[in-house]
């Protein structure tokens, strides 16, 4: 097993102000993006999903990671024309405590998608 000192991270910020369906969407946009266009480690990396209000909370949040030196993927999704989400490329160790002033995203509570799966898990049981 990896200590998480050595295991890569990689870190996903998902704007807020999209749908549920659009962020898990835009954030795996941005991540096979990241995936492309950096270098891949050796070992499978833990992803992190940071929340963005907005398109203009994503560009503050590559201007810090540039201004940290951290590669990342700024998402840009046509269809809707706006920057949506951001991944940055793996990271390890000291070098993630960049990321320590962000919270974990937390899902607000939907009940009618609850209720569905809860069926969904019901059903599968």
């Amino acid at each position: 097993m990896i200590k998480a000192k050595e295991r890569p991270y990689t870190y996903v910020f998902i704007r807020n102000d999209l749908s549920y369906a659009q962020q898990i969407v835009q954030a795996s946009h941005a991540t096979l993006e990241a995936g492309f266009k950096f270098k891949q480690p050796e070992e499978i990396s833990s992803i992190v999903l940071f929340p963005a209000k907005d398109e203009n909370d994503l560009f503050d949040v590559s201007k810090y990671l540039r201004s940290k030196g951290i590669e990342h993927e700024l998402f840009y999704e046509p269809d809707i024309e706006q920057y949506t989400a951001i991944s940055t490329r793996a990271m390890f160790g000291e070098e993630r405590a960049v990321m320590a002033e962000y919270r974990t995203y937390r899902a607000k509570a939907d009940k009618k998608w609850h209720k569905r799966l809860s069926k969904v898990v019901d059903y599968f049981a």
